[in-house]
């Protein structure tokens, strides 16, 4: 059994199947994983930065106002 493995160590094919195993390996060592919802960062430009640009889209022009509003649906969104 081990001789096979020293064998195919020394063929072309042998040699990429084992640098892919070892990269493989290596890549889920670094891996970064997330394991709660504070991984996720969800950025929004600055308000005022919004609110002082006016904005063109199809021939006209565009300007945002904030406006706070209730939500009527207190239905948590989950994400993956």
């Amino acid at each position: 059994m081990t001789s096979k493995i020293y064998q195919m160590l020394h063929t072309s094919y042998g040699r990429l199947v084992i640098s892919l195993l070892l990269g493989l390996g290596l890549a889920s060592l670094f891996k970064r994983t997330c394991n709660s919802k504070s991984c996720y960062k969800f950025v929004a430009p600055n308000v005022s930065e919004v609110t002082s640009s006016v904005y063109s889209h199809g021939g006209s022009c565009y300007t945002f106002k904030p406006i706070t509003v209730q939500c009527k649906n207190k239905k948590s969104i989950l994400f993956a």
